[in-house]
């Protein structure tokens, strides 16, 4: 599934740069930016692997959630690497996503702890997808010091579809039904828009800041399926959280919101 998107994304996004003329690219400039880019490439595809095979054991809202570590991840390495300052203010949205998450998943305090069972074997993948994102992204931000944030998606994808070639069963793309091969070509979609407005983000605004705005997403991860299940109840399910874990789910969204609005010093 991940190289068919990749693969897709390379070409799309080629044919665009090679119109706009902006491919072919110069070469990196220096060991650091072979560096650079070798370490978004894996992390990048090594994200999206482990994710999509966490979603085999745990829900895709509680995989979101879990996967919020990757932006505070990415907001500890913005601090350290970059040196980005953030306001006291976000220190406690910081508190208030983390409460948020802990509150989200009390009902599940047992599965998470009790052994390697399903549950604890999902959130596993997603802490070690969240960690190989946060890795991706602080290359990609300063990859984006020397190439356009859509030349370096370009080469990310490119790169990810050769890494995962030996590991991918490309037969299997004949064995969808119309549905899944409907649901693939979108996946492949949102891979050039979303990920492209990740860099273009990245490109504009701190690093901190974009990990705040990306927390939201396990709302709007639950949000989305909830109306998929009401549209096409036979496709997607929609899922049983409890009013407590919903509210768990807000407080990490508040949380989100005060670290991405809180003015700097």
């Amino acid at each position: 599934m991940v190289w068919y998107r990749f693969s897709f994304s390379a070409i799309v996004l080629g044919l665009i740069l090679f119109w706009k003329r902006v491919l072919p690219a110069p070469l990196p400039r220096g060991g650091a930016v072979w560096t650079l880019l070798a370490t978004a490439a894996i992390g990048f595809a090594a994200n999206n692997v482990l994710f999509v095979k966490a979603l085999g054991y745990i829900t895709p809202t509680a995989a979101q959630l879990v996967l919020q570590l990757a932006p505070l991840l990415l907001l500890a390495g913005a601090v350290v690497l970059f040196r980005e300052r953030f306001h006291a203010l976000q220190g406690i949205g910081i508190l208030v996503l983390c409460c948020g998450v802990g509150v989200f998943f009390r009902d599940r305090v047992q599965e998470l702890f009790g052994g390697m069972n399903t549950y604890a074997i999902g959130v596993m993948l997603t802490l070690l997808a969240a960690a190989v994102w946060a890795a991706y992204a602080l290359a990609q931000k300063q990859l984006l010091l020397h190439y356009q944030s859509p030349v370096v998606m370009w080469v990310i994808y490119a790169a990810g579809a050769v890494i995962l070639l030996p590991m991918a069963n490309l037969s299997q793309i004949f064995l969808l039904s119309k549905a899944q091969f409907i649901a693939l070509a979108y996946c492949a979609t949102l891979t050039i828009l979303g990920y492209g407005a990740f860099a273009e983000a990245l490109a504009h605004w701190d690093a901190s800041r974009v990990s705040a705005v990306i927390a939201l997403t396990p709302l709007l991860t639950w949000a989305f399926n909830h109306i998929a299940s009401m549209i096409a109840p036979g496709f997607a399910q929609a899922e049983g959280i409890s009013a407590l874990s919903l509210v768990g789910a807000g407080l990490a969204a508040t949380g989100s919101a005060v670290i991405a609005l809180a003015k700097r010093k």
